[in-house]
């Protein structure tokens, strides 16, 4: 599974489902890509060999909360500018 740490905007499960896939591992997507998740979310449950889990683990969870960083930051601006 794969969770939320804070509120965000989630960004990039779309890019990274595709190579996540490409390991031979299944990815249900919970939340989309430009929704809002709360803290404790879960967003993704990654199922398949546990090995190429851990492949592919790191990565993903980097490259996951660097983009929904940048889109959390982003909707925040934008909220602040529409005021």
């Amino acid at each position: 599974m794969v969770t939320v740490k804070e509120d965000c905007v989630v960004s990039g499960l779309k890019y990274l489902s595709e190579k996540v896939e490409k390991f031979g591992l299944e990815i249900d997507i919970l939340i989309r890509d430009g929704e809002d998740a709360k803290k404790g979310d879960v967003v993704a449950v990654i199922k398949g060999n546990a090995r190429k889990m851990l492949l592919v683990e790191r990565v993903f969870i980097n490259i996951l909360g660097r983009m929904s960083g940048i889109a959390t930051t982003t909707r925040r601006i934008v909220i602040r500018l529409e005021k």
